[in-house]
């Protein structure tokens, strides 16, 4: 927030500018102001009815007539709240966990850290390389037959077919693996709650006027 003008991206967040230390003093009064905010996009998240009574009611009345009075467009002050969610229900001003956290977290695929997560991505990264590899010889000879034209495979593509092949069966007995035993660590809470990560709430409100 407030930094020089020359450093906002006014095409992809023109939203930014708008966002300065007396917004966020008008929305939070008494929290000190963060050095950065930062969570995943548009807004969208899940939050428990217990998290959301926790929050003082006082504290949405608040912000709905900070909405309605606010002299910012409708289009930037919604986007404000964009980068506060996080900071609404659960006081951090950064929330932006892992994607293997999240997989774990939110749909019990538990790839057992990070480490183990990116290679089961690597492995599909260069699956998807080979598939697309061998889809141009079979669109090769999509097109052909399309327009009525005889395909003829040379050998050295009938090799390089068979050699792409080979490399994608040695490949999915890998993912498979991986994946299953992902399913299988998510059946089990210990693990999950390892690969989970954890953000420090307790003082959650403590710097709000609640009043």
């Amino acid at each position: 927030m407030d930094r020089p003008a020359i450093d906002f991206d006014f095409f992809k967040k023109p939203e930014e500018i708008y966002y300065r230390k007396s917004v966020w003093e008008e929305l939070h009064p008494g929290a000190p102001i963060p050095p950065t905010l930062s969570q995943p996009c548009c807004a969208q998240f899940a939050v428990s009815r217990e998290r959301v009574r926790q929050v003082p009611r006082e504290r949405f009345i608040h912000y709905r007539k900070w909405l309605l009075d606010t002299s910012l467009d409708d289009q930037y002050s919604g986007r404000v709240f964009e980068y506060i969610w996080q900071y609404v229900f659960t006081g951090n001003a950064v929330y932006c966990p892992s994607a293997n956290s999240c997989y774990c977290d939110g749909y019990d695929i538990c790839f057992g850290g990070a480490v183990k997560y990116a290679e089961w991505f690597a492995i599909m990264d260069e699956r998807n390389k080979l598939y697309d590899e061998l889809n141009v010889y079979n669109n090769e000879k999509k097109e052909a037959e399309d327009k009525g034209r005889k395909f003829e495979v040379t050998k050295e593509a009938q090799e390089k077919m068979k050699e792409l092949e080979d490399k994608i069966h040695k490949l999915d007995p890998q993912m498979e693996k991986l994946r299953s035993e992902a399913f299988k660590r998510g059946e089990d809470p210990k693990s999950r709650e390892m690969e989970t990560e954890t953000y420090d709430d307790t003082h959650i409100w403590d710097n709000m006027n609640h009043s």
